[in-house]
C-alpha cells in the first residue's frame, strides 16, 4: 500500500465537503490532519485517486494528491495522531 496526502479547497459548499469525506472514507485507512488535509493508504495510483475523488469537486474547488516517499517528520501532534502516522508512514 502507498500513502498519500490530500489537500483539498472546497468553496463555500457543505454538500460537497461532506461527499468527499465520504469517498475518502471509503478509499482506505485514512487520517485528517487538519482541516482539508488528510492522509491515505490505499493500493490505488495518485491518478486513480483523483479519478474516484474529482466529481466531488466544483467548478472552483481545488485538489492536491501526492504520494509520500516514506520519510516524514512531525512534532506537537497528539499521540493518537502520531500513532497513527507512525503506522502508516514510519517513522
Amino acid at each position: 500500500m502507498a500513502a498519500y496526502i490530500v489537500a483539498y479547497d472546497l468553496f463555500e459548499n457543505t454538500i460537497r465537503q461532506q461527499r468527499l469525506a465520504q469517498r475518502l472514507q471509503s478509499l482506505g485507512a485514512h487520517w485528517t490532519l487538519r482541516d482539508h488535509v488528510c492522509f491515505l493508504t490505499t493500493d490505488l495510483s495518485a491518478s486513480e485517486l483523483m479519478d474516484r475523488l474529482e466529481d466531488c469537486l466544483g467548478e472552483s474547488d481545488e485538489l492536491f494528491i501526492a504520494r509520500l516517499s516514506g520519510q516524514a517528520a512531525w512534532a506537537g501532534l497528539h499521540r493518537a495522531d502520531s500513532e497513527w502516522l507512525r503506522s502508516h508512514l514510519g517513522r
